[in-house]
C-alpha cells in the first residue's frame, strides 16, 4: 500500500542504533531504562495500522507488493 514498513531501528539513550528490534526486546530495553527505544518501536505498531487503513480506505482496495517488487494481491473492499 506504499506506506513504511514496521520498525526496527531504534536510537538508545547512548545515541547508538540498534537495528533489529523486536517486539520480544521491548521488556529488557524498557528494565534498561530505555523508554524512549521503546515507545519508537511500539508507536511504529499504531501508528503503521492507522496509515494501511486510511489507505485503503481511501484507494478503496488493498494491494502490496514483495520486497522484489512483485504486486501480490490486488483486492476491491
Amino acid at each position: 500500500m506504499n506506506i513504511e514498513s514496521k520498525v526496527h531501528t531504534v536510537t538508545m539513550s547512548d545515541g547508538s542504533i540498534l537495528d533489529s528490534m523486536s517486539g520480544k526486546m521491548a521488556p529488557m530495553l524498557w528494565r534498561n531504562k530505555e523508554y524512549e527505544a521503546v515507545k519508537t518501536y511500539l508507536a511504529g505498531d499504531v501508528i503503521q495500522p492507522i496509515k494501511l487503513a486510511q489507505a485503503i480506505e481511501k484507494q478503496g482496495r488493498i494491494f502490496w507488493f514483495s520486497k522484489t517488487g512483485k504486486l501480490n494481491r490486488f483486492i476491491r473492499v
